[in-house]
């Protein structure tokens, strides 16, 4: 539904976000918090949608991140710890959110940083450092 970065992906992407893809997936990971899959196919959800380098992109991660999504991912990490493919797609997800290099994403980046603090906060740095920003 929302995957590829060609002209016609992209449209998707946007359109899912503009009718509350974003904050549909962050309420359904606070809903579901116990459930592995759901965690799994959420942050792969946002992971995808918060693709694209272009305006688009970087407003939908900012959407994303308004919405609760940074912090809903790291609750996932804590909550999945004992599993890798919660941990893979929350790192990207949070990867993608946290992408931008300008005062925006920089916010992002520093917002996940917080949220990360704790017991668990080297595995979100650990996946911060792949957004380009170190914590």
């Amino acid at each position: 539904m929302y995957e590829g970065d060609d002209a016609a992906g992209l449209a998707r992407k946007q359109r899912a976000a503009e009718v509350g893809a974003l904050e549909a997936v962050v309420n359904a990971m606070r809903a579901h918090a116990a459930a592995t899959g759901v965690q799994k196919a959420a942050c792969s959800a946002l992971a995808k949608l918060c693709s694209g380098g272009d305006a688009a992109g970087l407003a939908r991660e900012q959407r994303a991140a308004e919405a609760g999504a940074l912090e809903a991912v790291v609750a996932a990490m804590r909550a999945h710890a004992a599993d890798a493919r919660v941990q893979e797609v929350a790192c990207w997800a949070l990867a993608n959110v946290c992408a931008g290099d300008d005062a925006a994403g920089l916010a992002r980046k520093q917002r996940a940083a917080e949220a990360g603090r704790g017991r668990r906060d080297a595995r979100v740095r650990r996946c911060h450092g792949r957004a380009g920003g170190g914590v």
